[in-house]
């Protein structure tokens, strides 16, 4: 399972692709709702408020030990995917970077 944290619906539209593709489901959820022990990869949209990063990635990892965990954000954004950096996240993308390596992604972490 992927699990989306976001407020922005077109990013759960362009997950639902690729993740149908590896037969994975996708949640979209708020960041208190996020943790889930069937998550093979959360992927954290830093434009969504999540108050302390370092908490919420840290329930993450505790939630489902194995999932990877992928920040992204627009590049002007630079505090934002710094901090997603010292939080860390397995990956910290732009928001171009997620969507053009989107498919890889989902790929990559699909037989976790």
């Amino acid at each position: 399972m992927i699990v989306l944290i976001s407020r922005d619906l077109m990013a759960g539209s362009a997950i639902e692709g690729p993740a149908r593709s590896a037969g994975m489901a996708v949640r979209i959820v708020s960041p208190d709702n996020a943790p889930d022990p069937a998550a093979k990869l959360y992927a954290i949209d830093l434009s969504t408020p999540a108050g302390d990063l370092a908490a919420l990635v840290a329930a993450l990892r505790t939630a489902s030990p194995e999932a990877a965990v992928v920040a992204y954000a627009p590049h002007v954004h630079e505090a934002k995917l710094e901090a997603a950096r010292a939080a860390g996240c397995d990956e910290v993308l732009t928001r171009g970077q997620f969507y053009r390596s989107l498919g890889d992604i989902v790929t990559r972490h699909a037989n976790r």
